[in-house]
This record gives structure tokens, C-alpha cells and sequence, in this order.
């Protein structure tokens, strides 16, 4: 447990080692909230007496989730990544009058990069609608 409320905290903060506080925060929050909740699902199994965290069978199952793929082997996330960067390079070739993109105007552009966006954010919505309705169920 302390491994984890170690990790977890140096995650959470910038300064090396993490502050007294933060790690007891942690510990709270774990000892509370996630370690009960992640037993519940089967997940992790925590033994109070040693003070030691256990990972179940049931762990790798959680993995898919974290790291869900599109349908062209991408995450949501690195697509997301790829689409705000490609976004930026665009309005910024517009307002330079970069080549051809001197003779299109900023208002058109940027309305057509936020539609995408909110299609892609529907679509991924949509395609995951059954996850979110079960989380509300549960």
C-alpha cells in the first residue's frame, strides 16, 4: 500500500518527493473510496493486516477500457491529440495566407474544425452509449 500511495502521489504533484500531505490524501482516498469500490468489482483485493495491495485475475479485463481503440487502431485519445494539432497547424497556415490557404477565410475554417470535432466527440459517444448507460444503472 505504501508503493502505491507513493507512486499515486509523485504521479499527482511536480515536486520530487511528494509532500506528507499529498501522500496522506492519497492514502485517504484509496483506503476510502478506490480500494473498496475496485474489491467490489473484483479487481484488487486488499489485506488490511499486511497492508498489501493485490491485483485479481479479473485486472487485465480493465486494460481494454483504459486504452480503447477506434476502428482504425488508434485511441480515442491519440486521435483527439492528432486532431487539435492538425486543427492549430490549420488556422495558423489561414491566418498567415500560407499557399493556398491565403485565399480561404478563418470564420469558414474554424467552423468546419469545431463540426468535426463535435461529430467525432458524437460518434465516440455514441459508440460506447452502452458503457455509460450501465455505469448509470449500477
Amino acid at each position: 500500500m505504501d508503493e502505491l500511495v507513493e507512486a499515486i502521489a509523485d504521479s499527482e504533484c511536480d515536486e520530487q518527493p511528494s509532500s506528507a500531505a499529498l501522500r496522506r490524501s492519497v492514502y485517504s482516498s484509496l483506503h476510502q473510496t478506490h480500494l473498496p469500490k475496485l474489491e467490489q468489482s473484483n479487481i484488487a483485493v486488499y489485506d488490511g493486516e499486511s497492508n498489501v495491495v493485490s491485483l485479481t485475475a479479473n485486472a487485465r479485463e480493465v486494460d481494454r477500457y483504459m486504452r480503447l481503440r477506434s476502428l482504425h487502431g488508434r485511441s480515442w485519445g491519440e486521435y483527439y491529440q492528432l486532431f487539435a494539432v492538425t486543427s492549430l497547424v490549420t488556422v495558423l497556415l489561414v491566418e498567415l495566407e500560407v499557399w493556398v490557404f491565403g485565399t480561404v477565410e478563418i470564420t469558414p475554417v474554424v467552423t468546419v474544425l469545431l463540426a468535426l470535432l463535435a461529430l467525432s466527440a458524437s460518434y465516440q459517444i455514441w459508440r460506447r452509449r452502452w458503457i455509460y448507460l450501465r455505469s448509470l444503472t449500477r
